[in-house]
């Protein structure tokens, strides 16, 4: 499976509902970098723009995967946890993350 296409669908899946998926918006706009890893799998890690259903745009940070000296084209989805926050309050953490010189 490879990385489709933008704009590309976003699906959801909650805990109590497991198997059942709901579409949650589509992934408009995104940057990665590329990281290659001597052992496992090479990482493309991505900041990606996400326009919900309901017209909110938010950030997710993400990563899709894939076993090293494999093609481009083998890079599926790695993120087992990501988080998607709107884009006043991403913003507000980059601000709050520069102010303590984390960045």
């Amino acid at each position: 499976m490879t990385i489709s296409k933008l704009p590309r669908n976003v699906y959801h899946e909650f805990r109590k509902n497991k198997g059942k998926k709901f579409l949650f918006g589509e992934v408009i706009d995104e940057v990665f970098i590329d990281q290659k890893s001597t052992r496992q799998g090479d990482y493309r890690k991505m900041l990606q723009l996400i326009k919900r259903t309901d017209g909110r745009k938010e950030i997710r940070l993400c990563y899709y995967v894939k076993d090293s000296g494999k093609p481009e084209k083998d890079y599926h989805w790695g993120s087992q946890t990501t988080f998607q926050l709107g884009i006043k309050d991403f913003k507000r953490l980059l601000k709050k993350a520069k102010r303590k010189r984390i960045l």
